[in-house]
């Protein structure tokens, strides 16, 4: 089923709704937060059906039922529910009555009675005749002048109307919006409102409906065209200024909401001056309460579990995932999460584009997965190209104007920060490269000696940052910071004596001291680019010492005088989590050094205290270009501590903060180390006698093992739980029910398709399933979500290769070695491919990396396919220059494996084979010089030699015996080819044949004989190497 829909995020649906009691249809817009009680008491007087007894059913556009909505307490949005399905209205009672009405009987089966139209105008007492009496209705007194008026006004527009044809180009101005550009659709007159009306096709999705109204369509558009929950088309009524809105329904649009916000809107213009003050003030409050600290003097209570509750939901159908609890004042997010989306029209505009990717933000920190609705929601920020009014490069004119430049590019730099973290950096390295152009700011790594201990005596290179920064308007409004200095975030010393704070370089370095200067100039703005640039860089990089140290010479170049409070903030939290281990390396550059783990354990608490200092008049110190830095909330910044707390040993401290925080999966690891597990078991029971949701139910199988309560998780999600899902694929997985799991990953990612790693195995069952056309396209999907996943392009190389796309293979192979240059697995795979695709040169290069990563390597495979490229009998490469070439550097090749003392007969022999080959890279014997001639045959030797050194070589199977036979005799054939140039080598091939006669070939396990031509040769080979030896004799 799930393959059948796609869950939107959208705050509102527009669905058709139909009756068991009539035939009549009609449509309706719900918000997605209502419950399905709530929905039902509204139907009541739509379809006629009571709410006591009304069951619901759901149908996608194609007719198909979907579910049961039999949740009276689930929101509406809890369903798979799009635009443009049906809601149909069962209800037993009505529809009984109504089937006898229309079978024209009554409940007995009597003939109902009818009455016709003359004898019902003939009545006295009837409503007809109370209108005619009042007249109301038709019976109305028509008024001349009104009448004049209005046929000259429908004359006017229908003689407009005629000179707009189908297919013109036009432009949509609606007051309060921004104008939209289409292509005419529709000139006419409609059934659902007197006038002529002009349907537009809108070029971008911000129209009503997709061309059709209340059942009947007007013209024809792409179904289900989507975007931003707007669907396509508009219909637009000619020179009005609105479009068509329905007189009924619950949302934005119906005359009541729309009264209700207006007054909203008044109300907080004179409050707060207008609508932004008041957003800037909701979410300075939720951002002082769970980021920066202390708590909002206004916050200072928690919020009512009941409310807390109401926008938990609400927030939930906004994101569709499940959101945390663990912020404070949930209700302030709430709130302006609502505005954003009711009172800061028109969408796409500036404004709403500031607030929303601001919300984004602050949403996706409640959330454990990456959630679709918001990653869909930044795309249509960033891919419709809207962006502030650009800032003024004179920062001394007023403070107004560092405000706005310093908004301009902390919007910027937030979303570049958030295209990183759904998975976009194209976006993003394309955002930061722009705001570092329009900076001036250039940076790039270097190095130069230096010392990282205060006795280290030599000193050696190390890493630093190469600043130049251009934007002097920058240095004017720099002073004002200096005041604020010491409420900085608190920069944690070494705790002894020998670790300096940071790289002390040679005092003879000019390069370095400039460097470092240029690094003391900078500005807030250019620090929180920085910052951006470092995360660019790290994600474009393999995760390994190497970018570590690269990242922490960021970090210093930010920590040398720092000017914003969330900069430097970010910039000790990454250094931290870098010496910690915490990026998913190599375990930090700091892993084996005590002195730098315990230094970042103490950073990570003093960042994490931070709400708790009563520092409130400094908050908009700290609050400055807060969203540019990408900051954890503090209690991620706990958990943070907690698993570097588990690192080190320290379980019972970081259990401690985990039970603080609900984190279920790692109190279950606490336990499962301290060998308490039932105590987990105890605590998520007693949190589910509470309250009873998925991640709860996720969270005691787990503990207990018993996948049953991964099923429950996912019915009580209504199929929306991604996790449940996705950890019974991983049960079906190892128990190698294959097909099982490829169903529930499908589903898992069906739920939410950002899961990197959830498409990674999808990928590897559908390979162990033989479903290799899927399984490439889950590992490109998991590459293109975590470019640096090394695993997840060697599979989809493996992959291409099944398919027989080995070039592809080539470039998905390149890609995993981006990401990790020191996995020889990856670099055996890429010499095979490239080998067998002609790519030599690469093959070449491959293979000498593998020797440095694996000193004792040997494909014979790959040597074979580029020693017949050298030789032009093969004619794989037409350039004789260039065999040539191959052919020297193979030689290097081997003279490189040989002298690791190779063990391989079949290295030997195709060693010699490649000694053979002339300098025109043909093989003969006549070009041979005896030097050359004396070494093949010492090749050869050692091949023999191989083939022979286990005393049972001959009893292994006849294949392997007829194939050492066979080399042999080849070998004494070439001694013979040889015998004028090195006679004395005689004497060993007729010692190798005497071996080989003299042996009982019959002896050991059953097999068949040698074949009797092959002994027979070799006989003949022993005959003439001893009538050559004779006369020596």
């Amino acid at each position: 089923m799930s393959d059948q829909f796609v869950v939107l995020s959208g705050d509102f649906v527009t669905i058709k709704i139909t009756g068991s009691a009539s035939d009549f249809t009609s449509e309706r817009r719900f918000p997605k937060g209502m419950t399905i009680f709530e929905l039902k008491s509204k139907l009541e007087l739509v379809t006629g059906c009571s709410c006591s007894t009304m069951t619901l059913e759901l149908y996608d556009t194609e007719d198909k039922l979907v579910c049961t909505l039999s949740n009276n307490d689930a929101m509406l949005g809890s369903y798979p529910v799009e635009d443009g399905m049906r809601i149909h209205a069962n209800d037993p009672a009505s529809k009984g009555a109504f089937d006898f009405a229309a079978a024209g009987a009554s409940a007995d089966g009597k003939p109902l009675y009818t009455m016709s139209d003359e004898e019902y105008r003939k009545k006295g007492d009837t409503f007809l005749q109370f209108k005619k009496a009042n007249k109301l209705g038709e019976f109305a007194e028509v008024d001349p002048e009104a009448e004049r008026k209005n046929r000259e006004a429908e004359a006017e527009e229908k003689a407009l109307a005629e000179t707009i044809t189908v297919g013109s180009r036009c432009e949509v101005s609606v007051p309060g919006q921004a104008s939209r550009r289409g292509e005419v659709a529709f000139v006419g007159q409609t059934s659902f409102k007197p006038g002529w009306w002009i349907g537009v096709r809108l070029d971008e999705p911000f129209g009503k409906n997709d061309g059709s109204v209340a059942g009947k369509r007007y013209f024809q558009c792409p179904p289900k065209y989507v975007l931003c929950e707007f669907e396509l088309q508009i219909i637009g009524k000619f020179n009005e200024a609105a479009t068509s809105k329905g007189s009924d329904g619950d949302g934005p649009d119906c005359p009541e909401n729309s009264t209700f916000l207006d007054e909203l809107r008044v109300e907080i213009c004179e409050k707060h001056g207008s609508v932004e003050n008041y957003l800037d003030h909701l979410l300075d409050s939720y951002i002082q309460s769970n980021y920066l600290g202390p708590v909002a003097s206004e916050a200072a209570s928690d919020t009512p579990g009941s409310v807390n509750k109401k926008c938990q939901a609400y927030l939930q159908s906004v994101c569709s995932e499940p959101v945390s609890v663990k912020s404070k004042h949930l209700h302030f997010l709430a709130l302006g999460q609502f505005i954003v989306d009711s009172l800061l029209l028109p969408a796409f505009q500036p404004m709403h584009c500031l607030y929303s990717a601001r919300l984004i933000s602050l949403l996706q920190d409640l959330l454990e997965d990456k959630a679709p609705a918001l990653h869909k929601r930044l795309m249509s920020i960033v891919e419709n190209g809207v962006q502030l009014d650009d800032p003024d490069d004179d920062l001394t004119s007023s403070p107004e104007a560092v405000a706005k430049f310093e908004r301009y590019f902390e919007h910027q730099l937030l979303l570049a920060q958030l295209c990183l973290a759904y998975f976009e950096s194209r976006h993003a390295i394309r955002i930061v490269t722009e705001c570092q152009a329009r900076l001036g700011l250039t940076a790039s790594l270097s190095g130069a000696a230096g010392v990282r201990t205060r006795f280290q005596q030599t000193s050696h290179a190390q890493l630093y940052l190469s600043i130049d920064a251009r934007h002097a308007g920058l240095r004017d409004y720099q002073a004002e910071l200096e005041a604020s200095g010491s409420q900085l975030p608190r920069d944690v010393a070494p705790t002894d004596d020998t670790l300096l704070p940071t790289v002390k370089f040679s005092e003879t370095d000019s390069d370095a001291e400039l460097a470092r200067l240029a690094a003391s100039n900078l500005s807030p703005v250019e620090q929180v680019c920085l910052l951006a640039a470092s995360d660019c860089h790290r994600r474009s990089r393999a995760s390994d010492g190497i970018i570590e140290e690269e990242l922490l010479a960021y970090a210093n170049a930010l920590l040398i005088r720092p000017t914003s409070w969330s900069a430097t903030a970010a910039a000790l939290l990454r250094r931290s989590r870098i010496e910690l281990g915490l990026l998913g390396g190599s375990g930090g550059s700091g892993g084996a050094s005590s002195r730098r783990l315990e230094r970042a354990l103490h950073q990570l608490e003093e960042l994490s205290n931070q709400l708790a200092k009563p520092d409130p008049e400094f908050y908009p110190f700290r609050r400055r270009l807060f969203f540019a830095c990408s900051l954890p909330p503090v209690w991620r910044l706990q958990l943070d501590l907690a698993d570097a707390l588990v690192a080190v040993g320290a379980v019972s401290s970081a259990l401690d903060i985990y039970l603080r925080w609900d984190s279920y999966s790692q109190i279950i690891a606490c336990y499962q180390k301290l060998d308490k597990p039932a105590l987990a078991e105890k605590i998520i029971r007693d949190r589910l006698a509470e309250s009873e949701t998925p991640e709860l139910y996720c969270a005691l199988a787990e503990v207990t093992r018993d996948w049953n309560h991964l099923h429950t998780a996912w019915r009580l999600s209504n199929g929306r739980c991604a996790r449940a899902a996705r950890s019974l694929g991983y049960v079906a997985m190892v128990a190698g029910q294959y097909a099982e799991a490829m169903r529930q990953f499908e589903l898992a990612l069906a739920a939410n398709h950002l899961q990197p790693k959830a498409w990674f195995t999808y990928g590897c069952c559908c390979l162990q399933a033989g479903e290799i056309e899927k399984a490439e396209l889950a590992f490109r999907r998991s590459a293109q979500l975590e470019p640096d996943n090394y695993e997840a392009w060697t599979n989809l190389g493996t992959a291409m290769v099944r398919r027989g796309n080995k070039i592809g293979a080539c470039s998905a192979l390149r890609e995993a070695l981006k990401s990790n240059w020191e996995q020889w697995r990856v670099w055996d795979n890429y010499l095979a491919v490239c080998a067998d695709t002609g790519q030599f040169n690469e093959a070449m290069r491959a293979y000498h990396r593998l020797l440095e990563l694996r000193p004792k390597y040997w494909d014979p495979h790959s040597a074979g396919v580029l020693i017949r490229a050298a030789s032009s009998d093969e004619e794989l490469i037409e350039d004789s220059a260039a065999r040539e070439d191959l052919r020297r550097r193979l030689l290097t090749l081997f003279a490189r494996v040989a002298a690791q003392s190779s063990g391989d007969a079949e290295f030997w022999w195709l060693y010699a084979k490649l000694l053979s080959l002339t300098e025109e890279g043909e093989t003969g014997k006549a070009s041979l010089n005896a030097e050359l001639k004396g070494r093949i045959l010492q090749t050869l030797q050692k091949c023999h030699r191989c083939d022979t050194q286990q005393s049972d070589w001959f009893k292994s199977s006849a294949d392997n015996r007829d194939r050492v036979l066979n080399r042999a005799a080849d070998i004494a054939q070439r001694y013979l080819d040889f015998a004028e140039d090195c006679p004395q080598s005689l004497l060993s091939a007729r010692l190798m044949l005497t071996g080989l006669l003299a042996r009982r070939l019959e002896d050991g396990p059953p097999m068949p004989p040698p074949p009797a031509e092959l002994m027979q040769r070799l006989r003949e080979q022993l005959e003439s190497i001893n009538s050559l030896l004779k006369p020596a004799v």
